[in-house]
């Protein structure tokens, strides 16, 4: 269904690297679930936050590396007609991403769930407007762009 299915298949390793991390975190925080449920002292409270750290991690060193498609990445009307707007911008929210993935991480590892709250509500809220602006930043001034 995408347009630019031949850039998605170029992309497939960070793709298929996102899905398997995303299914190896549902594996870990269930089977944590599991053996907590049957009396096992197991710190769900730091093996979440630290998965989802890692998972943050995994995303965003697999992100710079995305060619342009309509599936995965940064997606705004600017990086879709800009191939350089849509390289600086996923390089961005790629280093925007492991920033929030690193603080997610110390923040189980610590087992502080104020500083996971103000690292995950604060790193999107720095992530999504930051994202959007440089995207349309770029596309104004990149000279190759196309109209869509």
């Amino acid at each position: 269904m995408d347009p630019r299915q031949e850039n998605l298949a170029e992309s497939a390793t960070a793709v298929l690297s996102t899905w398997c991390g995303v299914l190896a975190l549902m594996l870990v925080v269930h089977a944590a679930i599991v053996f907590s449920a049957l009396g096992n002292n197991v710190p769900v409270s730091q093996i979440v936050p630290v998965g989802v750290g890692i998972l943050l991690l995994l995303v965003g060193a697999t992100m710079g590396n995305l060619r342009p498609n309509h599936s995965f990445g940064v997606r705004t009307r600017w990086t879709l007609t800009s191939d350089q707007s849509w390289e600086k911008t996923n390089r961005l929210a790629a280093w925007l991403m492991c920033a929030m993935g690193l603080g997610t991480i110390a923040s189980g590892l610590l087992n502080n769930m104020y500083m996971l709250l103000v690292v995950l509500l604060g790193g999107v809220a720095v992530l999504l407007p930051a994202s959007l602006i440089y995207s349309y930043v770029v596309w104004k001034q990149d000279k190759t762009r196309h109209e869509q």
